[in-house]
């Protein structure tokens, strides 16, 4: 005959590992530094004087965040120069003349430099798209 204990420590064992499981999902989820690229775009700066400086723009997670990194290519390495944390916490991609994307190259204010197009969704599910401008003055990234 089986003891009613030997059923409470199966059923406690369960629980235990029932819940550690929950728990590493839920801090996993909420609370991971994991950084999971999105989209990458190469940005050649086409005004100005020769030389032309060249970056790579990285749209990625990081927990609950959508940051834009922005990193100078150089020869042998690259180098951070600038990034952005969105206010709108929901990747959005675009199906721009048959192609799927979640960052694309346009020139919106005609002016000699493109721009890079950002879309995002808000926790209202309302799509937004951010704009990544560089300005040859002064070799600086702003994000409107």
């Amino acid at each position: 005959m089986v003891r009613p204990r030997f059923y409470t420590l199966i059923l406690l064992l369960f629980l235990i590992v029932g819940g550690a499981s929950l728990f590493t999902f839920f801090f996993r989820k909420n609370f991971s530094s994991q950084r999971q690229v999105l989209s990458t775009l190469i940005y050649n700066s086409t005004s100005g004087n020769a030389p032309h400086d060249s970056y790579k723009i990285i749209k990625l997670r990081s927990g609950q965040d959508i940051l834009v990194e922005v990193y100078l290519l150089k020869a042998q390495d690259s180098k951070l120069i600038s990034s952005f944390l969105l206010e709108k916490k929901r990747d959005l991609f675009y199906d721009f003349k048959s192609s799927v994307t979640n960052m694309l190259l346009a020139n919106v204010d005609d002016d000699p430099e493109q721009e890079v197009l950002i879309p995002v969704l808000g926790s209202d599910l309302e799509p937004a798209i951010h704009v990544l401008k560089f300005s040859q003055d002064n070799k600086q990234f702003a994000i409107f």
